[in-house]
């Protein structure tokens, strides 16, 4: 009885720390469109994927944070990660759950042109549900602003969570607090939208925050590191203009040692400016009085 339980404990330590029994590969290729196919992939922790390029074009694949830059091998594994128009391939293997960007530096840029996301999820796991940007901004102007909720690190299941906007600095004069509930099915992993109708108040303000939340997610899901968001507000109204000021003719005549007496013409918006200097006028709206020596 001994004997099998320190087989058994021997077992489970080989299980957990060798990752899936049956790992999987899969097989991206660089075309000559200047594309990756697929170029999006769902794969789980400790699958591999294959990058291929068969004389299709200048090709390499750059994580997009810099993380590993591959062509004729990796840089990292003692390979090139220059464009290449050479075939090449390479293999990586993804034992980390989240979003993998990665684009080909020749003809695309992290998140534009070439470029293609890997998802790695954990088996039998509902993920965990997230914003996908820590801000959005958007203009006063526009009538809504849309921001996403993503699903990663697993997909096992049907999940669901909470998003609600609510005021930062904004307030209900500048938007429409909302709530909705997102839902996600078995196996999806499709970003969903939340959005938020703004309102235009016509007022010039300085920018305005409104606060995103997401709670009580359901299914077995948790909520990603990313809980939390903000809307940065902008302001489409100019501020206000002190209005100019001028002379009403390029000369007064006057005596010696007595005093001159002319007009300022006021051209006037927004609010009052005080003037001070060797000449002080009292100001109010179209034709001052002058007086000054």
């Amino acid at each position: 009885m001994r004997s099998f339980r320190i087989s058994a404990f021997a077992f489970w330590v080989g299980a957990v720390f060798a990752g899936p029994l049956h790992a999987a590969n899969f097989t991206v290729r660089a075309l000559f469109n200047n594309t990756f196919v697929p170029s999006n992939l769902t794969i789980e922790v400790g699958d591999s994927v294959t990058f291929i390029n068969i004389g299709n074009g200048l090709h390499n694949v750059l994580e997009d944070n810099g993380a590993w830059a591959c062509a004729e091998g990796c840089e990292d594994q003692g390979g090139s990660g220059e464009p290449s128009s050479s075939s090449w391939s390479f293999t990586r293997v993804f034992e980390v759950p989240g979003d993998v960007g990665y684009y080909c530096d020749v003809h695309g840029v992290p998140g534009s042109g070439m470029i293609g996301k890997i998802r790695v999820v954990v088996p039998n796991s509902p993920g965990a549900l997230e914003w996908s940007a820590a801000t959005y901004v958007a203009d006063e102007g526009r009538p809504t602003v849309t921001a996403l909720v993503r699903r990663v690190g697993g997909i096992s299941g049907t999940v669901s969570v909470r998003a609600t906007a609510s005021v930062g600095t904004a307030s209900a004069a500048d938007f429409t607090p909302s709530t909705a509930t997102l839902n996600w099915a078995e196996g999806d992993t499709a970003t969903k939208t939340f959005t938020v109708s703004l309102r235009d108040d016509e007022l010039a303000e300085p920018t305005e925050t409104i606060l995103l939340a997401l709670s009580n997610p359901s299914g077995g899901a948790t909520l990603g590191p990313r809980a939390t968001a903000t809307i940065t507000l902008e302001d489409d109204d100019a501020p206000p203009s002190p209005g100019k000021l001028r002379f009403s003719a390029p000369a007064f005549l006057g005596n010696e040692g007595g005093k001159v007496k002319g007009f300022v013409n006021a051209i006037y918006s927004g609010f009052p400016t005080i003037i001070f200097a060797d000449i002080i006028a009292d100001l109010i709206v179209n034709h001052k009085k002058l007086e000054g020596l």
